[in-house]
Formats: structure tokens, C-alpha cells, sequence
């Protein structure tokens, strides 16, 4: 067998043990809850969910969640009532199937519905975000951050993340500032999350 045809069997073992290593695909079904800072709204926002993942190598998966905040957001001035979220995107990390950290990455939509009692708003031109905001409103949606899982045994693990969901707000409106903005701007909303989920 000559230099070229070793080198080909070499080079095709290789690549062949490559794919077989990033053949590890698996579903995981993850109940989980997030607190949310946000920020233009000036209020604590609490959600509950579900994230159905599969791991197509063993440092990659792609993720899909939704999110429920119940009751109103914002006390005694709600800006909202329920906040639906739904969201998609990947995790990536050196070993997703074991103890370690891992990077997050998803994009997607938050839905703000009219809160249960009327909301009281000044007549000035631009209105208040959390006016046009208690009118209902879906928009879109960016997250980034970290998190680390903590692998309980085969397969529960518990996990924490904390991301930074970006959202967009359209304009004009007045920011939590007291700023104008006529045009639409991206708003930073710091968020801590944990959850136990199952592999199967």
C-alpha cells in the first residue's frame, strides 16, 4: 500500500471517528423559572416554563423554550398583566452531558398582555413606555449568558444561568429616564435562571 492510499485511510479513520463522537444526540425535557430585571419598566418580573432541548454533539444542543409570567407586572401601577415568552437558540459548552459551564444563545419573542385594571397614564407626547406597554404589546427578543449544570446523576441535572435578555421597544416613548425616544431602542433586562431537567 503506497504513502497516498495510507494517508487516505488515516485521513477517512479520522474523520470517521469525528462523526462518531458528535453522533451523541439526546432529548431533554427541563422545568424552570427565571427573575428578570426590567429595567424601562421598572419592576421584578417572575416566569415559569418548560425548555425542550436536543444535544446533536456532545457540545452542542438546541434549545426551545416558553416562558409564563403570571399576574400583573409593576404592584399597584401594573405596565402589564401576563407575559408569555418564547424563545429558541443553542447551548454550547465543552461536555453538555456532564457537571461543567456552557454558554447560552437564543433569540425570539416576549408577549406583554393588558394588565386586569386600568392603568392611569399623563397626557404628554411621547407617552410613557409602561403606558404603551399596558395596551399589549409583543416584541422581539435576544439573550445571551452563561450558566453551569450540576449533573445529579445519568440523567437530572440542575442548572443555573444568568443572560441578559435584550428587548426591543418601538418609539416614540418616554424611557424609564424621563428620555424621548422616537425611535425604536434595545433595552437590557438582567436575569438570573434555574432548573432541573431530564435526559431521555
Amino acid at each position: 500500500m503506497n504513502v497516498q492510499r495510507w494517508t487516505g485511510v488515516v485521513v477517512s479513520g479520522l474523520l470517521m471517528a469525528g462523526v462518531a463522537g458528535a453522533q451523541e444526540p439526546g432529548f431533554e425535557l427541563a422545568a424552570q423559572g427565571a427573575i428578570t430585571d426590567r429595567r424601562e419598566l421598572e419592576a421584578t418580573d417572575v416566569t415559569l416554563g418548560l425548555r425542550l432541548s436536543w444535544r446533536a454533539a456532545p457540545w452542542i444542543a438546541f434549545d426551545g423554550e416558553a416562558m409564563l409570567g403570571p399576574g400583573n407586572l409593576g404592584g399597584e401601577r401594573p405596565s402589564s398583566g401576563t407575559r408569555t415568552e418564547w424563545l429558541a437558540g443553542l447551548r454550547f459548552g465543552r461536555d453538555l452531558g456532564a457537571r461543567g459551564a456552557y454558554g447560552v444563545l437564543r433569540g425570539g419573542v416576549v408577549r406583554f398582555t393588558a394588565p386586569s385594571q386600568p392603568v392611569a397614564c399623563i397626557l404628554i407626547f411621547p407617552p410613557p413606555l409602561a403606558c404603551t406597554i399596558a395596551r399589549g404589546d409583543t416584541v422581539p427578543a435576544f439573550e445571551f449568558g452563561a450558566g453551569y449544570q450540576f449533573a445529579l446523576n445519568e440523567r437530572a441535572r440542575l442548572f443555573v444561568e444568568l443572560r441578559d435578555q435584550v428587548v426591543k421597544y418601538e418609539g416614540p416613548v418616554m424611557d424609564a429616564s424621563f428620555q424621548p425616544r422616537l425611535e425604536s431602542f434595545w433595552s437590557h433586562n438582567p436575569r438570573l435562571g434555574i432548573g432541573l431537567g431530564w435526559s431521555f
